[in-house]
């Protein structure tokens, strides 16, 4: 038995038990809200990321300068695979 026979009769089957509501659900939505869905699902930590203390952020930092704030690091991170999604 090859790997892929042992993935279609066992994995694969578990799998579509498993994910069929939530493939229903999203079958059932019109296909910008899945594009809006992934990008909140991106941008709510990067804006829940400025909710921490500035003692936390700089936390081990030598000085307080605003390139070590890690807050504006995580945004920066984010804004190319925002643009993907809503590019593509």
């Amino acid at each position: 038995m090859t790997l892929s026979e042992f993935f279609n009769e066992h994995v694969a089957r578990v799998l579509e038990v498993v994910f069929a509501p939530a493939d229903a659900l999203f079958r059932a939505m019109p296909p910008w809200s899945w594009t809006a869905c992934a990008v909140a699902l991106l941008l709510i930590p990067g804006i829940a990321a400025f909710f921490l203390s500035r003692d936390f952020v700089y936390e081990g930092a030598p000085d307080r300068a605003l390139w070590r704030d890690l807050r504006f690091w995580g945004i920066l991170i984010l804004l190319p695979y925002v643009a993907l999604y809503l590019i593509f």
